[in-house]
């Protein structure tokens, strides 16, 4: 009963199980096993093509290619003890396939081989490991001081290698769209054979239609057989077959929605089939280089206003006019002429209403309400006053100002005032003289 329920065990084991016996020559030495047992797991997991008999010698089933396996096998069988248990990991040609490997030794001379199918394992370790070369090669990228810098050039040449080398393929480039739409030219291709950049290749609309077409409804194509996907057809003449390309993974780039052009990673040699880790990165690559040229463009127009900044102050110091900004009616900037002309410092003024600089509220409240009014009904508003300096001169001035934003007049009103007073004028009160006026 014992001993039928032990072969009912064996029989429906679902791994690999073989018992042996160990033959050895007249020095004592392992040179073959006689196959004693085995079960229907063993039987199907080989890949003989002789069917394996009881009483078959082990050798006599395995060809030259699979004496790998009864090397390690009679290595083992030399050292193992009687009750003694053991374990390995081995590539078993055998059965093409990683197996672990429990060897027990009931009574000398005979073994018990259990066999573990370690290919799913195997598979998700390497699955793992690809998918923490890529995480770390991300982070590298990311932590570039080109990224913050938003050093488009200097970044993408840095993705480029990075991409091709992690991924193991022949070349990884980043092209974009010229601005009419109408070429894909390369920014950077990075050759991993022969560790080169370049760039500037240009793909005309012929070439890249159908992949563009449908890159604007899909987010990446995964061409394992390049040269005949419909997906990437335009590409196979010109391109795939002078470069020996046979397999491609191209992920659209995209700001905002809109399309700027497409991150290429190219494999030679068989074809490839693309896993999920692999496009995976790839698609996180190509946001990177979305995100870098939004960096990119941001600084290029900071860097303009911050010219186009400094040339309206030069031209703001250097003004032979009086020049400043208001905001209700309050100094914001004034400009040196300004304070030459008034006598007032920019201390003195800035923060201050624009009343100072009016000999009285009449004329203060005048020039606000034509002035204001003008502005609501052009946009621009120019008066002849009269402004009072510090050292109490009356001073003819034509003022023109305009709002910095039509739509709202509080946000600030810019002005210029220009000295228009006659030098025969009087200075306390800014009206020409009776004897000036009789000549």
């Amino acid at each position: 009963m014992k001993n039928e329920f032990l072969k009912s065990v064996i029989h429906h084991l679902p791994n690999a199980l073989l018992y042996c016996k160990t033959l050895r020559n007249k020095d004592g030495k392992p040179y073959d096993f006689h196959v004693m047992h085995f079960n229907p797991a063993f039987e199907n997991a080989c890949t003989v093509e002789k069917k394996i008999r009881k009483g078959d010698k082990l050798k006599a089933i395995c060809s030259d290619s699979l004496n790998v396996d009864i090397v390690w096998m009679l290595k083992l069988a030399g050292e193992i003890q009687e009750n003694e248990l053991r374990e390995v990991q081995n590539y078993c040609h055998l059965m093409q396939r990683w197996n672990r490997i429990r060897v027990y030794c009931p009574e000398n001379d005979h073994l018990i081989f259990i066999f573990a199918d370690l290919t799913v394992e195997k598979v998700l370790q390497q699955q793992k490991r690809q998918a923490e070369k890529f995480y770390k090669a991300i982070v590298e990228i990311i932590s570039s001081p080109h990224y913050a810098e938003g050093n488009i050039y200097e970044f993408i040449n840095l993705l480029t290698e990075k991409a091709a080398r992690v991924m193991e393929v022949a070349q990884a480039g980043v092209w974009f769209f010229d601005e009419d739409g109408e070429k894909l030219r390369c920014f950077d291709n990075y050759d991993a054979i022969k560790n080169k950049h370049t760039s500037g290749e240009v793909l005309s609309g012929v070439q890249y239609y159908s992949e563009i077409n449908y890159l604007k409804k899909a987010r990446y194509i995964d061409a394992h057989d390049a040269l005949n996907d419909k997906r990437v057809e335009g590409y196979v003449n010109g391109y795939l077959i002078p470069k020996g390309i046979t397999s491609m993974l191209d992920v659209g780039i995209k700001t905002e929605g809109d399309f700027k052009g497409v991150l290429c990673i190219e494999h030679i040699g068989e074809k490839r089939i693309w896993n999920h880790d692999e496009i995976s990165f790839a698609c996180q690559l190509a946001d990177q280089v979305a995100i870098i040229m939004q960096i990119f463009h941001k600084k290029v127009t900071q860097n303009q206003l911050a010219r186009s900044e400094e040339k309206l102050k030069s031209i703001f110091r250097a003004a032979p006019v009086g020049m400043g900004l208001l905001k209700n009616r309050v100094f914001v900037e004034v400009n040196d002429y300004l304070c030459r002309m008034t006598g007032y410092t920019p201390e003195e003024l800035i923060g201050v209403n624009a009343r100072i600089l009016y000999p009285d509220d009449n004329e203060y409240e005048r020039v606000g309400a034509e002035k204001y009014n003008q502005i609501k009904h052009t946009g621009l508003g120019t008066i002849e006053t009269l402004w009072k300096t510090k050292s109490g001169e009356i001073l003819q001035v034509l003022l023109s100002s305009s709002p910095l934003y039509k739509e709202d007049i509080s946000l600030g009103v810019t002005f210029t005032a220009l000295n228009i007073s006659d030098p025969t004028a009087d200075r306390t009160t800014g009206k020409k003289t009776k004897n000036t006026e009789k000549k």
